[in-house]
């Protein structure tokens, strides 16, 4: 594990050492009115579409452009949300970058309608098939990379 990550995780624990009962039940409740909120916006039939990160793509052998460490900062994606409501989400390929990289949308359904997000990128794959590669890497069961 990268150093940065180490350090990253360290911190978490850290700070999720220090926080009090009191502070965990304030932070809970407010997990459930995010949880309502994002309720109401999706109704029973709503799917959010967004893109999956904030920024644009960057190559798996360096930094995000403009950065020095490895990898994404946490400010980058927009999952965020999904991750602490429990809302289903799904990412699907959706284009390429003006540097060449690939980006995804991300939709996101009411909680419990996985089978309205299942059958939106089933949809989606149908209509916009994907490759099983980025352009210049082959698909780990090809080989020959074809």
């Amino acid at each position: 594990m990268p150093v940065c990550e180490q350090g990253r995780q360290r911190s978490f624990l850290r700070h999720g050492l220090a926080t009090s009962f009191d502070d965990y039940l304030a932070a809970r409740a407010r997990r459930f009115g995010y949880v309502r909120e994002l309720d109401e916006i999706v109704g029973d039939d709503v799917v959010i579409v967004s893109p999956t990160l904030a920024s644009e793509g960057w190559l798996a052998e360096g930094p995000r452009p403009g950065m020095q460490e490895l990898g994404p900062g946490p400010e980058v994606y927009n999952c965020a949300a999904q991750n602490v409501t429990g809302h289903p989400s799904i990412s699907v390929p959706a284009g390429t970058l003006a540097n060449g990289l690939p980006f995804g949308l991300q939709f996101t359904c009411p909680r419990f309608r996985d089978e309205l997000l299942v059958e939106l990128a089933a949809s989606w794959e149908r209509a916009r098939p994907w490759p099983r590669a980025a352009p210049g890497y082959r698909a780990f069961d090809d080989p020959d990379g074809r």
